[in-house]
């Protein structure tokens, strides 16, 4: 068990559906998908956004993100049709904004994805259009990508977004392409830890950097997040996090949701969320 002698404990009003972090700050949505962010003990709760429709296949959170003072999330209702709405607020500006609606089939991907934000920069991307944000809510660009999205990640100024047959491309923060790395089939989670890609592609966690590596994962476990040179990963177990350099791993206790920002570490079960 990763020792948590300085953890921080939040309390949300209601089971967890979402968790996310940047920096000093937490962002979580509740079963309501009704947002808050923390900070330094502070909690701002945002406002209302729809997401409790009964109907055949359900409603409810689709992705949260968070950078600086801002989130960003995704919530869905409908039947054979899907229907995703992005939202955004503040701190300071906590009524949401309807940023975008787009609709998919049920049986299909998404046409919605949510990566995580980083300071300046707030990804997600709309079947094959990738937007992002600044924190101060305005749009910093948009790029088409050549297939599907699934999965977009910001960190250090960069943006990394993957698409079907698993190609990742990296931009920087003003759209251009910096490079490209090809992982042969779908990925189905990315990140950005340091000068290195962290992907999931079917059973494997491959890290690619100034070396490569991949490590094989129990069928039950998939990343959730990576930063500062770790991974965290979620299974029937719990969580726990990973070592990228030297492989080992520790236990996070049980989750149902994990992320990592550099030295931070979040995990939720329940109604509850640990800061380490």
């Amino acid at each position: 068990m990763l020792a948590a002698a300085f953890a921080t404990v939040i309390l949300a009003p209601s089971f967890l559906y979402g968790v996310a972090v940047d920096g000093p700050r937490v962002a979580y949505a509740d079963t309501s998908c009704r947002v808050s962010i923390w900070q330094a003990g502070r909690t701002t709760r945002l406002g209302a956004t729809p997401c409790t429709e009964r109907t055949s296949t359900g409603s409810g959170l689709a992705g949260l993100a968070l950078a600086g003072g801002r989130a960003l999330w995704v919530t869905y209702t409908g039947g054979n049709i899907r229907e995703f709405t992005v939202w955004t607020a503040t701190r300071t500006r906590p009524r949401p904004r309807r940023l975008a609606f787009a609709t998919s089939d049920v049986d299909s991907a998404p046409a919605v994805t949510v990566g995580d934000g980083d300071e300046d920069l707030l990804p997600y991307a709309i079947n094959r259009n990738v937007i992002v944000l600044g924190a101060n809510g305005a749009r910093r660009f948009a790029w088409t990508a050549p297939a599907q999205v699934t999965a977009v990640d910001a960190f250090g100024g960069e943006i990394a977004v993957a698409t079907a047959g698993g190609l990742v491309t990296v931009l920087d923060g003003n759209g251009r392409v910096l490079h490209e790395e090809s992982f042969g089939s779908d990925v189905s989670n990315l990140h950005i830890s340091g000068n290195s890609l962290v992907a999931h592609v079917g059973r494997w966690l491959e890290i690619r950097g100034r070396t490569s590596t991949r490590i094989l994962l129990r069928r039950d476990l998939r990343l959730v997040g990576a930063g500062g040179g770790r991974a965290a990963l979620l299974g029937r177990d719990g969580a726990q996090l990973l070592d990228l350099a030297t492989g080992t791993r520790s236990s996070l206790g049980p989750a149902r949701q994990a992320r990592v920002d550099g030295v931070r570490v979040v995990t939720a079960n329940g109604r509850r969320i640990t800061v380490r």
